[in-house]
C-alpha cells in the first residue's frame, strides 16, 4: 500500500484506527457508511442512506483514492487451470466515477411481463435494513419489498419467481454502479472468466490490513521511543517507517 495521506485527502492514520474499533463488528452495508463519514465529517448517517449502492460505491472508491490511491489491483483464481490472476483497474474502468452514479434514485415505472411496475434503486439504506437478516433469501424478498412501489397501481403482493427475476433485470438497468463485474484472462491457459468486485468490501480489508500494520508500528514505536500514540500517528508515513527501521536495527 501507498502511503498515508495528509489530513482532508482520505483517510487519515486516526481515522483508520477509529474506524477498526468503531466498524468492525458492523454489518458490510453499515460499515461502508461509517467510512464514508469518516472521510466527511460533514455529511451525516441518513443522508449517506439515501445514496443508490452506485452513489455510495462511487464515493468510496474516491475515498479509497485518496487513502491507498486509485489503481485497485484484484486477484482471483483461474477457474480452469487454477493460477493466480491479477487485474488492475479504477474507478473510471468499471463505470464507478462520481458522474456515472448521479441518478437521484427516484421511482420508475417499468413495463415487466406484461405488469406496470414502479419502482426505485436499492439504496444504502436497504442494504442496512436487509444486512441482518437470517438468510440470503430473506435478505432477497426483504429488498423487493422496499423498492417495489406498486404493481398495476396496487401495493405489492407475492411475487412469483420469474416476475422476481424481470424485476432484480430492472434494478440492475436502473443502477448499473451498483453490479461490478471485471473482465479476467488467465495468461497461463488463456481462459476468459467474470469476477464480481464489490468496493465496500474491498476497501474495507484495505483499511483493516492498514490499521492492524498501524497499531504495530505504533507498539514498536511506543516501546522504544516512548512516544504518545498521538505523537506517532502524526508523523508522516515515510518518516515513522525509518524509525521503525531504526528501532529493529537496535533491538
Amino acid at each position: 500500500m501507498s502511503q498515508l495521506p495528509s489530513p482532508g485527502s482520505g483517510l487519515w492514520a486516526p481515522a483508520l484506527l477509529d474506524l477498526l474499533d468503531r466498524a468492525e463488528e458492523l454489518g458490510e452495508a453499515s460499515r461502508a457508511l461509517e467510512i464514508l463519514l469518516a472521510a466527511d465529517p460533514g455529511a451525516t448517517w441518513e443522508d449517506l442512506k439515501r445514496l443508490t449502492v452506485g452513489q455510495r460505491d462511487a464515493r468510496l472508491l474516491e475515498v479509497r483514492a485518496g487513502t491507498v490511491g486509485s489503481e485497485i489491483t484484484a486477484v482471483a483464481q483461474c477457474p480452469e487451470c487454477g493460477a493466480g490472476v491479477e487485474s488492475s483497474f479504477n474507478a473510471e474502468d468499471i463505470g464507478l466515477a462520481r458522474a456515472a452514479a448521479s441518478d437521484d434514485g427516484e421511482p420508475q415505472t417499468s413495463s415487466v411481463d406484461g405488469h406496470e411496475v414502479v419502482l426505485r434503486a436499492v439504496t444504502a439504506a436497504d442494504l442496512c435494513e436487509a444486512e441482518w437478516l437470517s438468510s440470503p433469501d430473506a435478505a432477497r424478498a426483504s429488498l423487493l419489498r422496499r423498492v417495489v412501489v406498486s404493481v398495476d397501481g396496487e401495493p405489492p403482493q407475492e411475487l412469483d419467481d420469474r416476475l422476481t427475476d424481470i424485476i432484480e433485470a430492472e434494478l440492475e438497468r436502473l443502477d448499473p454502479q451498483a453490479w461490478i463485474d471485471v473482465g479476467l484472462r488467465c495468461p497461463n491457459c488463456d481462459e476468459s472468466w467474470s469476477m464480481s468486485f464489490d468496493p465496500a468490501r474491498f476497501f474495507w480489508e484495505e483499511i483493516s490490513t492498514l490499521a492492524q500494520r498501524l497499531l504495530s508500528e505504533v507498539a514498536v514505536l511506543a516501546r522504544v521511543y516512548h512516544w504518545s500514540e498521538s505523537e506517532i500517528l502524526a508523523m508522516p508515513a515515510p518518516r515513522r517507517r525509518r524509525y521503525i527501521e531504526l528501532a529493529q536495527w537496535d533491538s
